[in-house]
């Protein structure tokens, strides 16, 4: 949506549901959906907000949109780490006698991931 700031997160994840083949009016929803939100407490329903980071808690579509996010991640790791994805908790494994050598890989990878 022209003019509308959005965080990298959304555009990434969005990026990623039009490659999945999720598009047209299919996108404009899930667009929608994740940066307009309005909750209905005890009858009333609030004014409609601009959410520029996350996603609504306790959706049904929150666990999907994550590993939709996340699912790629093992992919721009080099394979001498080890990423072990669980849930929402995400490790990074690297061995070395040497400081300075885990230091710089485990640089690098955070790097990757930063940079996808």
């Amino acid at each position: 949506m022209p003019g509308l700031p959005r965080c990298a997160a959304y555009d990434i994840l969005l990026a990623k549901l039009y490659n999945l083949g999720i598009t047209g009016t299919e996108h404009k929803c899930f667009t929608d959906y994740l940066i307009y939100q309005s909750v209905f407490i005890n009858g009333t329903l609030s004014d409609t907000l601009k959410i520029y980071v996350g996603v609504p808690q306790g959706s049904i579509l929150g666990p999907l949109l994550f590993i939709i996010y996340i699912n790629d991640l093992t992919s721009v790791i080099d394979k001498k780490c080890k990423v072990v994805l669980y849930a929402n908790d995400n490790s990074l494994f690297y061995a070395s006698n040497n400081p300075e050598d885990l230091q710089s890989v485990l640089n690098v990878q955070l790097e990757n991931v930063e940079n996808g």
